[in-house]
């Protein structure tokens, strides 16, 4: 399951990234209260702090914007992560003879959101990839900005 690691050390990464965006970007400190908010929420302040930062190439602000928005949809799967436990769910075939075993990350509340370990790994090469790709755009941002 090393996936899972995977996965979670990346979205640390997304998560500092907005963290590191409310730090620099604003032009009022207001790192001390945001900095509490949850990833959404700094999500949504970021995506209008960049708005408001009309002189950024509008091209660089579209990039950041739309791999945040990503980030935010991905946030329900590291959710499901980070707080389902392993389940093995069995499939025996009313008539016949046969069983079929998958195994998965989910919970009682959210079985319709239960994650196979296929798409779990591809996932966490999203994750993995969106993670370096908001780096980058960030790192071209803070070079115009701060």
């Amino acid at each position: 399951m090393a996936v899972v690691g995977r996965l979670i050390l990346s979205f640390g990464d997304i998560e500092n990234i907005t963290y590191l965006g409310l730090l620099q970007l604003p032009k009022d400190s207001i790192f001390e209260s945001t900095s509490k908010l949850g990833f959404g929420a700094r999500v949504d302040l970021l995506l209008e702090i960049l708005n408001g930062r009309e002189k950024l190439d509008p091209t660089l602000r579209k990039a950041f914007s739309d791999k945040l928005l990503a980030a935010k949809t991905l946030a329900e799967i590291r959710n499901t992560v980070a707080h389902s436990p392993l389940m093995l769910s069995v499939y025996q075939h009313p008539t016949e003879e046969w069983i079929h075993t998958e195994l998965s990350l989910g919970n009682a509340k959210n079985k319709d959101k239960a994650l196979t370990l296929e798409k779990l790994s591809a996932s966490t090469d999203e994750v993995e990839g969106l993670a370096k790709d908001l780096y980058n755009l960030y790192g071209e941002i803070h070079k115009h900005v701060v």
